[in-house]
């Protein structure tokens, strides 16, 4: 039981070491985008590397989206990164029949993640996570109406 545990203290230290790493690089890309994004303001060319500096916004989302998903371990995110990484894609593509199959690999994870939150019931933490939401709603309800 012991061994277990502290497997799992290792395992945890590494997982937050790479969201560490992978929000340092976020900073340090994002003062990089920042920074050609004047460069080419100031020489004229933004317009020209558009598609670039979206793509790597995006990328820089999807980086975002990595890490929140180690942390929380959650479907929701694995769907969002990979709208986010075929959104990234669909910036850089140049035949039509490319931009529609991403459109409709969108489409049917938007479909997933809509079906998943209808079908799936809530997990325990998210279901004490909305009752408490809904208490606190109510509760303000209730002031509102004493206050009016």
């Amino acid at each position: 039981m012991k061994n277990t545990r502290y497997k799992y203290k290792v395992f945890r230290a590494f997982e937050f070491m790479i969201v560490a790493l992978v929000l340092l690089t976020i900073l340090v890309t994002s003062k990089e985008i920042v920074w050609t994004i004047f460069e080419d303001m100031e020489s004229g060319e933004l317009l020209a590397n558009y598609k670039i500096i979206l793509s790597e916004i995006l990328l820089l989302a999807v980086g975002v989206e990595l890490a929140i998903l180690i942390i929380k371990k959650d479907i929701y995110f694995v769907i969002d990164i990979l709208i986010l990484a075929i959104a990234r894609k669909m910036i850089t593509y140049e035949k039509s029949a490319d931009i529609f199959v991403s459109i409709g690999c969108i489409v049917i994870l938007l479909a997933a993640r809509i079906m998943k939150m209808r079908l799936l019931p809530p997990s325990p933490k998210e279901a004490a996570k909305q009752k408490q939401q809904e208490a606190e709603t109510h509760g303000e309800a209730v002031l509102n109406k004493e206050g009016a």
